[in-house]
């Protein structure tokens, strides 16, 4: 399984392959395992994961979708958009503790866009225009006195929503591979199985901020701590259910199963309301964004 995957036929034939070994040991310990795993199996170059911004390869661990929810990009929120110091300890300093890890306080919060967080923080997501002409989308409090006077009161941080789509749809808009995968433990090493792998395709940048607005996609604040106890910014995400994934696309092919339709073409692929920013000429596992699912 060497060989270079250069079309989808190609990217169908390999995970075959994979699916016909069965179980798997991981070529790496710990919550990076599956992803190490499956990006050998595929034949991808572990630093490709570096180019998220040029259609590079996303690989999420196991551990990560507990709660059935895959990040779609993470992205911290502009230096001019930020209300507080965007550091663990001054965010546990001005709105409190969302548990403890580590030794130490933590910071992670889910915020949607249809109702404020349930805990001390009452966090909540919101599409608005700040400056008469700037559409942003805001994590806003109740009540709140931030440190940018450039900024509404009620604001904690903002992105501009045009900075979000312009990300999400460079590293969406090809095609998105979703691999699912079992796992089990044999003599204290993990092992995984290729169960189903989901390719989709006619990314919709407006779907995106809709879903956002209905409450489907969330943003993901994520500050934790090392096991020494120092903090650690995990990455601020969005973040989508796995069953609301084909919301943002407009077609979805079990590349197991089914035969891989004519007209799909991830060099040119077909973009829902999007602004033309393509760039071609790349290897199928240059631009197809991989994100691994453990069952």
């Amino acid at each position: 399984m060497a060989s270079e995957i250069r079309s989808l036929e190609d990217l169908k034939r390999r995970l075959l392959e994979i699916k016909e070994l069965g179980w798997i040991p991981s070529r790496r310990s710990r919550d990076t395992g599956i992803g190490k795993t499956f990006e050998d199996l595929l034949g991808i170059p572990e630093n490709n994961l570096q180019l998220p911004d040029v259609g590079g390869i996303e690989v999420k661990s196991s551990r990560e979708y507990t709660q059935s929810m895959i990040t779609l990009i993470t992205f911290e929120p502009p230096k001019e958009w930020r209300n507080v110091n965007w550091t663990l300890d001054d965010l546990v300093a001005t709105f409190g503790e969302t548990g403890f890890e580590n030794g130490g306080p933590v910071f992670h919060i889910t915020v949607y866009a249809t109702h404020y967080t349930s805990n001390a923080q009452q966090f909540k997501l919101e599409v608005r225009e700040i400056n008469g002409t700037e559409m942003v989308c805001a994590v806003t409090r109740r009540e709140f006195v931030g440190i940018n006077q450039n900024l509404p009161r009620d604001v904690v941080v903002a992105y501009l929503v045009d900075e979000i789509v312009q990300r999400i749809s460079k590293k969406l808009k090809g095609c998105l591979l979703i691999i699912e995968a079992e796992s089990r433990t044999v003599d204290d090493r993990e092992e995984f199985k290729l169960k189903s792998a989901k390719l989709y395709t006619g990314f919709s940048e407006k779907r995106f901020i809709e879903l956002v607005q209905e409450g489907q996609i969330a943003l993901d604040i994520r500050f934790g701590r090392y096991k020494d106890g120092k903090p650690h910014n995990h990455g601020t995400g969005w973040r989508i259910k796995k069953k609301d994934v084909l919301k943002l696309y407009a077609r979805e092919i079990d590349l197991l199963n089914d035969d891989i339709p004519n007209d799909i073409n991830c060099d040119n692929p077909i973009i829902i309301e999007d602004k033309d920013t393509r760039e071609k000429d790349r290897k199928i596992t240059d631009f197809i964004s991989i994100l691994l699912l453990l069952l």
